[in-house]
């Protein structure tokens, strides 16, 4: 069994402000994903571009994700979480900076990117932290960090639409910076220490540039299938290359053994589902409301409401689940649930504009968008080694991403037809309910975890 190289097993007392000082970094990631989507319109205007041209800024971010946290979380486990932690802070905050200076679509993107490699790093790392320092309580901790993340996204549009008003849309970098600076000092003095390195094992990068070619393949097919349906073809054939390359691998970027144990996979899939819910919400909500005319500002709190919900949400389903009162299959079906519940009443609402069906949308799937996420979580975690656990959290984040990704590829076919939006959404939500069947059975509070 491989050496653990990261956070040290002990049982001493954590430093005080140890989740505090993670938190200013992780709350950073819905951050960003929300505020650029209120800022899509600002910089397709500034910058003369096409509305489906902007939504590059937020498929490289997508992409470069989902990408990047398998690969931060794997490196977490082997030359040390905290390391990595505050790397991941520095190249997001270099990120941020280049974001705010950009004047053109490619430098923007080049921007995001490394945003995304940066956000991706500390995400991953922060959560494997958290898993491995506080294993009896988990579901609760991944509550409350949870909370303060949902409370990042639901202040992401409406402090992204007042800074684009009064500032522009450069503004929602500049915000970044000082909560960064914040995060790499106190994380410097906090932090618990990595333990000594004993080996040195190389990363998969061939696995990971494999995975990102086909995540670009992807997303290019899903935003013009008739332009690039010839990528489907190869994109399959890298597919299964992919496979093979990563059960030979030493260290392989997406390690495949963990599907097979109980609910990580289910786990996984929930997640992508959800996050694509989500996503498509967060996305498809501004444009549509911008193109009835409806105040950016307004908007901004259209937007700040869903992610309220889903915050509270979240609170409760982790309370829920540390206190033994339901399983985390059932938490994530009645989640699911509502999702599509969301979605019937809107498509039934007698409405010739849509508008009323979209704020009940966003605000009832508010709900059920947060209220199995710590489920998903926690099922994903707990299901792997602890030496593994940055790698279960790389993975559990790129499949929150891939959902991201997908949604934000479909928005070009989904923008002129709200109908099919709707349609599309809740196809999701019940593909989301038929794997909550996946997760294991029981509702354990977790003591010991197994090495």
């Amino acid at each position: 069994m491989p050496v653990p190289l990261s956070l040290t097993e002990t049982d001493a007392p954590l430093p005080r402000g140890l989740v505090p000082a993670m938190l200013t970094g992780m709350v950073l990631v819905p951050l960003n994903s929300t505020m650029i989507a209120v800022g899509l319109d600002a910089i397709a205007h500034q910058l003369g571009l096409s509305v489906a041209a902007a939504v590059w800024v937020v498929s490289a971010y997508l992409i470069t994700m989902a990408i990047v946290q398998p690969l931060g979380g794997k490196a977490g486990d082997l030359y040390g979480h905290r390391r990595l932690f505050l790397a991941g802070a520095v190249v997001f905050l270099a990120g941020s900076v280049l974001g705010a200076a950009a004047g053109s679509l490619a430098t923007l993107i080049v921007a995001r990117c490394l945003q995304a490699l940066g956000a991706g790093v500390t995400a991953t790392n922060g959560s494997a932290i958290l898993r491995r320092s506080f294993p009896a309580t988990l579901s609760q901790v991944l509550g409350n960090v949870g909370v303060v993340q949902s409370l990042g996204a639901a202040v992401g549009p409406l402090l992204g639409s007042v800074l684009i008003a009064r500032f522009g849309w450069p503004s929602i970098f500049w915000v970044n910076l000082p909560v960064l600076a914040t995060t790499i000092l106190w994380g410097w003095r906090v932090l618990p220490p990595d333990a000594p390195r004993t080996t040195a094992r190389p990363l998969d990068i061939t696995g990971a540039v494999g995975l990102g070619g086909i995540l670009v393949s992807a997303t290019l097919a899903l935003k013009d299938l008739a332009v690039w349906a010839w990528l489907l073809i190869p994109g399959a054939l890298a597919a299964v290359w992919f496979v093979r390359h990563e059960r030979a691998a030493a260290e392989p970027v997406v390690s495949l053994p963990l599907f097979r144990r109980p609910g990580f996979a289910a786990a996984n899939g929930s997640i992508l589902a959800a996050n694509g819910f989500m996503y498509t919400l967060l996305l498809w909500s501004p444009l549509f409301l911008r193109a009835h005319r409806v105040p950016l500002t307004t908007v901004g709190i259209l937007l700040l409401g869903f992610s309220l919900m889903s915050s509270g949400a979240a609170f409760g389903g982790s309370r829920l689940l540390a206190r033994g009162r339901i399983e985390r299959g059932a938490l994530v079906r009645v989640s699911f649930a509502i999702d599509a519940a969301a979605i019937v009443l809107a498509l039934a609402l007698p409405t010739t504009t849509q508008l009323g069906a979209d704020v009940l949308v966003l605000l009832a799937a508010g709900v059920g968008s947060g209220l199995g996420t710590v489920a998903m979580q926690s099922t994903a975690l707990l299901a792997a080694p602890r030496h593994q656990a940055g790698t279960a959290s790389g993975v559990y984040s790129t499949s929150r991403y891939l959902g991201s990704i997908m949604a934000s590829a479909a928005l070009a076919w989904l923008v002129p037809v709200p109908a099919l939006y709707l349609v599309v959404l809740g196809g999701v939500a019940l593909v989301g309910i038929s794997l909550s069947f996946g997760y294991p059975r029981g509702v354990p509070v977790p003591r010991t975890l197994s090495a």
